[in-house]
């Protein structure tokens, strides 16, 4: 009797919940100052499953068969959430003799509920954290300090067609490409030293191809030193392939316009042959005319004294000299819309013959010769009726 008094004195002095039930009726035969304080003063006397969970009928997960019968003397210990107040408690239930000297059951319970709270939220953030890793194209990796792969998610597969399983404890460099083996490994000492910094490499699959990848790798550190790499790893080979095919473009379109700058100088070239003969074969023709046609041309003027062959010997003078002069072909260039009329006669008004000369050199009546002047000012755009159509011509070179 004595050791239970002190027992209960215990008991009342801890924070954690404690208390005393018949196994065969479940009244509560004692219960401490916490539990008191979170299911009510005066619980003693009232069936466990009652006063602690809200039940009319004994708990379903009542421990009174793990702690009698056979497991007589043993402690059981559990966590499970309270139906009344919601809270976790670690439960430890035995078997202990009441100052009757009758076996009762005794169970302290711990208040886990922050701890439990804590670790679910840790476990759904972890679960998030892997979906969110595992569902994503990139394929996340870490390795050690020697370069051991320690972790890669699922999206190595599609990349590689190695499962995790068969990526794991191998040293990242078994599926490098010789032609990057030596540059990544010296890389990768570079990022063990802090030296971030995206690299592009070829890795080789499962079958033996070689696939473009880009990763960026940061250091794992245990407070100032590095232990190993964590990173993300992109497939870039489409990329790439493009960014040949591109510079194989770029090469081609190169050789074609080096081609075409070559061709472009002979043009040049040959255009400007072209004007040299052209100019050539012009002063030839004015050099023939001058000195083979026109010495006739005065003499007839001399010789002839009837005035209608005067007039046709005037006008094979003046049609003559628009053939050989230059204003005539520029006049023609810089307004196509003239007319062969339009450009003989503007190359009289330009030696400044009248509208009654050249109708006589042209055999037509004066009224005609006006209507052609006046579609000539129109067409070169002289509005201004101040402005003389002699002066506009003398302009043109």
């Amino acid at each position: 009797m004595e050791e239970i008094k002190a027992l209960v004195a215990v008991f009342d002095d801890i924070d954690e919940g404690v208390y005393v039930a018949d196994p065969a009726s479940h009244e509560i035969l004692y219960a401490n100052r916490t539990v008191k304080k979170d299911f009510g003063k005066n619980i003693v006397g009232k069936k466990c499953h009652e006063a602690l969970q809200g039940f009319e009928k004994p708990c379903g997960f009542c421990t009174n068969r793990f702690i009698f019968g056979e497991s007589l003397g043993k402690s059981y210990i559990w966590e499970f959430q309270n139906l009344k107040n919601k809270r976790w408690y670690r439960c430890i239930d035995k078997a202990i003799k009441w100052h009757d000297e009758k076996m009762v059951r005794y169970e302290m319970a711990i208040d886990i509920h922050d701890r439990k709270v804590a670790e679910d939220a840790l476990r759904s953030s972890e679960e998030k954290y892997r979906q969110l890793v595992e569902n994503i194209n990139e394929v996340i990796y870490s390795v050690d300090k020697t370069g051991t792969v320690i972790y890669v998610s699922s999206a190595i597969q599609s990349l590689t067609g190695y499962s995790p399983s068969e990526i794991v404890g191998l040293h990242f460099s078994n599926f490098i490409h010789q032609d990057d083996f030596e540059r990544i490994v010296m890389r990768y000492g570079e990022a063990l030293s802090g030296q971030e910094r995206p690299t592009e490499y070829r890795i080789l699959t499962k079958s033996g191809e070689a696939r473009w990848v880009r990763t960026l790798s940061r250091p794992i550190r245990e407070g100032d030193t590095s232990v190993g790499l964590q990173g993300v790893l992109s497939d870039v080979t489409a990329y790439k392939e493009v960014e040949a095919e591109l510079q194989e473009r770029e090469k081609e379109l190169s050789i074609k316009t080096n081609d075409l700058e070559e061709i472009n100088t002979a043009l040049r070239v040959l255009l400007k042959r072209r004007e040299k003969d052209k100019n050539e074969l012009e002063e030839k023709i004015l050099l023939n005319v001058k000195e083979l046609v026109n010495p006739y041309l005065e003499k007839l003027k001399k010789s002839i004294d009837d005035k209608k062959e005067r007039v046709y010997l005037d006008i094979l003078e003046a049609n003559l000299r628009t053939l050989t002069s230059s204003f005539s072909r520029d006049l023609h260039f810089k307004y196509l819309n003239l007319t062969p009329a339009e450009l003989h006669i503007a190359g009289l008004v330009r030696e400044g013959k009248t509208s009654k000369d050249i109708a006589d050199l042209m055999n037509l009546s004066s009224r005609t010769i006006e209507s052609h002047r006046k579609n000539i000012r129109r067409k070169m755009g002289l509005t201004a009726k101040k402005r003389n159509l002699r002066t506009l011509l003398l302009e043109v070179e």
